[in-house]
């Protein structure tokens, strides 16, 4: 990456070094999930003392941590270091997301797909930092997971489609796809594409099929790595009864949080319709733009891009991004609790894939 792109990702990631900084733990989510950081650090486990039912007790696993290993294992060693300051979970968290969009610009930067890297590269940080400023802005530094799944989905599609040259690409993304699924789990909705588009190229490259099935394979082992080395730990900290239990919680759990009695303003099938209307309204006041306008945009930018563009690697990102995007869509009009936050995973994949036209 060039030193005028260095300087103005530092430039970027300082005017969220104050905030990160001065507001602490700044959300009830985040401050649940520093004290599973803290504990861990403190050598009594992965867990909380939060239990929910307000009595006291440690619970380890707890089915309520949405966010996973990827952040609170960091932000567990730099308390370990520099102590149980306030500042250390969000300043720890700002550097994750650092480093990985340094990562994710050395690639575009090395693919040399785009006419000028530093004007993508403004775009794409803008577009960015206008996505999340006001409500969105704590993510950046805040342990709520969103922000570095959305980095590593991305990442991970650019490594996929543009790395053309780099002989282990598949299995990079595999396990930064991974990755993405030990911070957020719901990520695993932009990790979908990519496993579609590698079962057409099977179809479509047949005299390649041998080569297609092995970066298949690739891809699906490296993602489950992460996932393994956890559940390993998990197994030998809680023993096979203990594990076992654990996961009947996590399934419990999930089903309540899907659950239309409780997962928000679903109040049945019938009331479908009315309930997407309701996240299409949540969408325009929360975000201060329409849908429509989004997938207008996106359907423009997909036009021109897929026909006009000389190379493959970028319309194939292109849908494979946008693709993420939609069903993070559908999913948080349909199934999930109706939280715009819950989408900003989802909105991060589609602005990015807008930010290709340059």
């Amino acid at each position: 990456m060039t030193l005028p792109a260095l300087i103005i990702l530092i430039g970027f990631l300082y005017l969220n070094l104050g905030h990160a900084i001065s507001s602490g733990v700044s959300h009830a989510d985040d401050a649940y999930m520093a004290i599973g950081s803290k504990n861990l650090a403190y050598g009594f486990g992965y867990g909380t003392t939060l239990t929910p039912d307000g009595s006291a007790g440690f619970v380890k696993y707890p089915a309520g941590y949405t966010t996973g290993p990827v952040l609170v294992v960091p932000v567990a060693a730099m308390i370990a270091v520099f102590g149980n300051k306030p500042w250390v979970p969000g300043v720890t968290t700002l550097l994750i997301n650092g480093i990985l969009i340094f990562l994710l610009l050395c690639i575009i930067h090395k693919s040399n797909l785009s006419i000028s890297f530093m004007v993508w590269m403004i775009v794409w940080l803008l577009m960015m930092y206008n996505l999340t400023a006001g409500k969105f802005f704590e993510h950046w530094n805040a342990m709520l997971g969103e922000m570095p799944a959305a980095l590593l989905s991305i990442l991970g599609v650019f490594l996929v489609s543009v790395s053309n040259q780099n002989k282990n690409r598949f299995l990079l993304a595999g396990f930064v796809f991974g990755l993405a699924f030990m911070t957020k789990m719901v990520s695993l909705l932009g990790f979908l594409p990519v496993i579609i588009w590698l079962f057409i190229l099977l179809f479509r490259k047949r005299d390649h099929r041998k080569e297609g099935i092995k970066n298949l394979l690739q891809v699906l082992a490296a993602f489950l790595i992460p996932l393994l080395c956890f559940d390993i730990y998990k197994l030998a900290d809680l023993g096979p009864a203990g594990y076992l239990n654990n996961y009947r919680e996590f399934f419990a759990a999930f089903s309540q949080w899907h659950d239309p009695a409780t997962g928000g303003d679903r109040s049945g099938a019938g009331e479908f319709f009315s309930v997407i209307v309701k996240r299409f309204d949540t969408f325009g006041s929360t975000m201060g733009f329409s849908v429509a306008v989004l997938f207008l945009c996106l359907i423009i930018a997909g036009i021109l891009i897929l026909k006009r563009s000389r190379y493959p690697a970028v319309q194939w990102s292109y849908v494979l991004l946008s693709s993420g995007f939609l069903l993070h869509f559908i999913w948080w009009s349909v199934l999930s609790s109706g939280r715009i936050r819950y989408l900003l995973i989802g909105l991060l994949l589609g602005v990015t894939a807008l930010t290709i036209i340059v």
